[in-house]
């Protein structure tokens, strides 16, 4: 027999208990759902900051190899405390890229440099970006100048003038 009156309302003990897990245990994965989404977004936070900081890094090495500065090391400054970058150009040699049968390997070209650029962040996590660029420096400049001028007497001096419409016939 129970000595609770039929027109009793309200709840037991037992019903409230119950519904305070289930709220528990909503409120546990809504959290945990948070907890991950805050860890997500400071990863790609990160991402695109080591991402920004690689490609400022390959801008200001590219200055420097037009500059002669083939390897250098510097901090980012104060608006990035403790991330440092440091880049490796090497110019590529015309022997090694035609030398071998291999696809991977780069064109013989002047001023054709393999950069390595490493950004450092404050816990000395290092990021890496490889790339090729072509850096053409005064000098080079100046005798492609030199050898395009003696490409065309060679062409002009094969005994037909070349009239300056372009030379077809009508």
């Amino acid at each position: 027999m129970s000595n609770r009156p039929s027109d009793a309302r309200g709840f037991t003990l037992i019903e409230i208990m119950i519904a305070l897990a289930i709220l528990g245990m909503s409120l546990f994965v809504l959290l945990d759902m948070h907890y991950n989404a805050v860890r997500a977004q400071n990863r790609l936070e990160n991402e695109v900051r080591v991402r920004n900081l690689l490609s400022l890094a390959a801008g200001m090495s590219e200055v420097e190899i037009a500059a002669g500065t083939l390897k250098d090391a510097q901090e980012f400054g104060d608006r990035y405390p403790g991330w440092r970058y440091k880049f490796d150009a090497q110019e590529v040699e015309p022997s090694s890229a035609t030398g071998s049968t291999s696809t991977t390997s780069a064109p013989a070209y002047p001023g054709l440099y393999n950069v390595l650029v490493t950004v450092e962040d404050p816990d000395k996590t290092a990021y890496e970006l490889e790339y090729y660029t072509v850096v053409h420096t005064n000098a080079q400049q100046a005798a492609a100048a030199a050898a395009a001028g003696d490409e065309d007497q060679d062409a002009n001096s094969n005994g037909s003038p070349t009239p300056p419409g372009g030379g077809g016939t009508n």
